[in-house]
């Protein structure tokens, strides 16, 4: 089970998000995190356009993982 403190730590940070069946990153921001059926979830938002929406953390690279080509 993850605590609420876990879930909350990488809450604000930058992360890249693939999307599925591509090549294509892009930079977003999480602003929330869940578990759910035992996969750990973010919710994110573009860090240029608008919108939110919820994500499975194993398609994102978060905090020292982000990497720029």
């Amino acid at each position: 089970m993850t605590t609420a403190q876990e879930l909350a730590q990488n809450i604000g940070k930058t992360a890249l998000l693939q999307v599925a069946g591509s090549s294509l990153w892009f930079e977003v921001e999480i602003v929330d995190a869940r578990q759910r059926y035992g996969n750990l979830d973010y919710k994110v938002k573009p860090s240029e356009g608008v919108g939110e929406q919820w994500h499975q953390a194993s398609n994102m690279k978060v905090g020292d993982e982000v990497t720029y080509w």
